[in-house]
């Protein structure tokens, strides 16, 4: 008398269940990062903490949703060749994007947060 017990799993429903879990919650995140682009823009452009000259580098203070297979980012970055001046300059006493960052931490995280829970 044999006491074998045999299962069989067919993972093929849960594989397709899991990749569209995986799916949405990416477009999700991605979609999170679009509703923080023009806001971080916005507000990078009202605290920048130089006084203008010509307003360029105030102006073309920009931000943009970068999205590959391994990450999705919101990229910070100026148009005018010397905002890398502005970031360094006087030990960062001009800098506009890493105040951002901090500025933004808690609350990109917190909307991570909510996505993932």
């Amino acid at each position: 008398m044999s006491t074998e017990m045999v299962f069989r799993l067919d993972i093929s429903q849960i594989r397709a269940g899991l990749f569209g879990l995986t799916k949405r919650m990416q477009e999700a995140v991605v979609q999170y990062h679009n509703s923080l682009k023009l806001p971080i823009k916005l507000w990078m452009q009202m605290n920048a903490p130089w006084t203008d000259r010509t307003g360029d580098a105030r102006r073309t203070l920009e931000t943009e949703v970068e999205q590959t297979p391994e990450l999705i980012r919101i990229i910070m970055y100026y148009q005018v060749y010397y905002g890398q001046y502005l970031e360094s300059m006087q030990a960062g006493r001009f800098n506009i994007l890493r105040r951002t960052i901090a500025h933004y931490q808690q609350k990109y995280v917190a909307g991570l947060r909510r996505i993932f829970s």
